[in-house]
């Protein structure tokens, strides 16, 4: 599904070794990106249920909950990626030639699943819930791989550890320091992530289910464990997948 090859040739035998004809596919960074942000988040909440266990003294309960800290960070960034990786992909679905498609990828990653919407003659929500909590996402994002020098006020809590205090956005809260960014924080990241991708596909632009999904991987399906995970045990909406809500 999806491939191709650059010409007519099948493979040869050169010199004794096989040369094999090159093969095109697309590369499904949506999938790529979420399933590794999913993995991720799902390893920090095993890292922090095994410190739970441990007694306070307990020099590897520091230790499990840096690691788990590291992974969290890491996924909250890397499913901001998967948000902009659909966005290109779903640009791609709209009738246009490449020149404009160009322009069109360095538009902010909202406003690409607008102008998608706008292609099929719909119109997406700015006032709506899932809209602004991306939107948070993608501030914070930005703000994290674009880090400007800055001086915060900080504190020491009952535990005698440093709280550094920065501004959070208004709905979920996200602290815009990265080293602040917890498991909590990603949870809810790709859950809104993963809810506002079906919204705009599914629901807003009425496109079927497998299209929907094919035009997110760039032509290509991927379902991890890890996205069963996340359907049954954390009831996210993983239609941009090709999973259907009933299955």
């Amino acid at each position: 599904m999806g491939y191709k090859r650059d010409n007519g040739d099948d493979p040869k035998i050169i010199n004794g070794r096989i040369r094999m004809a090159k093969l095109q596919t697309g590369i499904n960074y949506y999938s790529e990106f979420m399933c590794e942000a999913i993995r991720s988040f799902l390893y920090a909440e095993d890292l922090i249920d095994a410190a739970y266990e441990l007694l306070d003294d307990d020099l590897e309960k520091v230790d499990l909950y840096s690691s788990a800290g590291i992974h969290s960070r890491y996924a909250f960034l890397i499913s901001a990626n998967a948000l902009e990786s659909a966005a290109n992909a779903l640009l791609l679905g709209i009738d246009t030639n490449r020149s404009i498609y160009k322009d069109l990828e360095k538009l902010g990653t909202l406003l690409k699943y607008e102008v998608f919407c706008m292609s099929s003659n719909k119109k997406l929500d700015r006032g709506n819930q899932l809209y602004s909590n991306v939107k948070e996402i993608v501030k914070c994002r930005n703000e994290f791989v674009h880090p400007k020098p800055k001086k915060v006020d900080y504190g020491v809590d009952d535990n005698d550890q440093i709280d550094f205090i920065v501004p959070r956005t208004k709905n979920c809260n996200y602290p815009t320091y990265i080293t602040m960014i917890e498991a909590k924080h990603v949870k809810q990241a790709i859950s809104d992530i993963l809810n506002f991708i079906s919204w705009v596909v599914f629901d807003i632009c009425e496109l079927e289910l497998e299209e929907g999904a094919m035009l997110i991987g760039n032509g290509q399906l991927s379902v991890t464990g890890d996205i069963q995970t996340l359907k049954h045990e954390y009831c996210f909406d993983v239609r941009s997948f090709g999973i259907d809500k009933e299955q």
